[in-house]
Parts: C-alpha cells; sequence; structure tokens
C-alpha cells in the first residue's frame, strides 16, 4: 500500500525475519539460516567490539547460541553471517580475526529482532552481564599490558551498555572509568 510508512515497513519486514529466524527457517539468497546463524547474528548486534572465535564459542557454552556441533563453526555459522548479513571481517592489533556487524544491521538487530526474541529484556542484561564475566577472564589471562589497556576499555563500554539498557551508572561503571 502507498499509504504504509517506511518505519512501518521496517518493523513488518523485521517481524517476518524475527519469527523465521527464531524457528530456523530464515531464508535467504539460496539457503536456509540455522538457529546458530540467527542467534549469532543476535549477539552480534549487542556484542558490537571484539567478536571472535572466543566469544563465540563461550556464547555456545553459556547456552546464547543453539548450536551443537562445534567442529565446523567458521562453515557454519561465520561464513553465513559474512555472506548475508552485511558481517565485516578485520584482523585486531594481535592478528584475532573479528567480526563485525554493519551498523545499519547492528542497529536493525538491536532495534527489532531483541524487541522481538526478549521483550522482558532479561536474556538481553544476562548476555551483557556474561560478556563482562568473558572480559574478566580476558584479562585475568593475559599478560601483554597494551592488551589488558584495550580489554578494560572494551569491558568499560559493555559495563556502560548494562547501566545504559537496565539502571542509572552503577558504581562498577564509575570506578571502571575513573581506574582508566
Amino acid at each position: 500500500s502507498k499509504d504504509i510508512t517506511p518505519q512501518a515497513f521496517e518493523a513488518n519486514m523485521m517481524r517476518l525475519v524475527c519469527e523465521r529466524g527464531e524457528m530456523g527457517d530464515l531464508n535467504v539468497g539460496t539457503m536456509i539460516i540455522s538457529k546458530a546463524v540467527f542467534d549469532t547474528l543476535a549477539c552480534m548486534g549487542m556484542i558490537t567490539r571484539r567478536f571472535d572465535e572466543g566469544i563465540l564459542n563461550y556464547l555456545i557454552d553459556s547456552g546464547y547460541i543453539r548450536y551443537e556441533n562445534k567442529k565446523n563453526i567458521r562453515k557454519d555459522i561465520l561464513d553465513p553471517l559474512e555472506k548475508y548479513f552485511f558481517v565485516k571481517t578485520k584482523y585486531g592489533d594481535y592478528g584475532e580475526q573479528i567480526y563485525q556487524l554493519h551498523d545499519e544491521m547492528t542497529r536493525l538487530v538491536q532495534e527489532h529482532v531483541w524487541r522481538y526474541r526478549d521483550p522482558s529484556e532479561k536474556e538481553r542484561k544476562a548476555l551483557l552481564s556474561s560478556v563482562i564475566k568473558y572480559y574478566d577472564h580476558l584479562l585475568a589471562s593475559t599478560k601483554d599490558e597494551d592488551l589488558k589497556k584495550d580489554l578494560r576499555i572494551e569491558r568499560l563500554y559493555y559495563t556502560f551498555k548494562l547501566d545504559q539498557f537496565f539502571q542509572p551508572l552503577r558504581e562498577d561503571g564509575k570506578r571502571l572509568w575513573f581506574e582508566l
């Protein structure tokens, strides 16, 4: 209809994407997108800094991504994301391969996918809290001071993001900010 607004069209299209994605029945091009790919897409919309195979495995182990076969992560999850969902691949300062959603795809995932799959926002809060724990683990396991500095800044970003969505700035965020 010519009376539909661009915002209403976007919302309707994303509702269909969410419904199909949650069922593991999202058809893009010549491929059906699995629940694991859709879950990863949703997580990437919230984890916008250091998304690599380490955090992907962590999210699978933590139950945020429904995926049984951890042998073919590259082929089963990352390749379809790069091919169909505007995922960019880059190399970090330490040679690690980092995956990042295009900004517009991130916006769509945050505005539509998360509202659809998690109206109470409990899962989003749990995801961000888990990411902060993941960073705590990374910080504890690295000796490289330059990398630790980067990790602290990224951890602070997620602390602020958690605060932004769920509460006024907590003491943890203030403390981290002043430490940096």
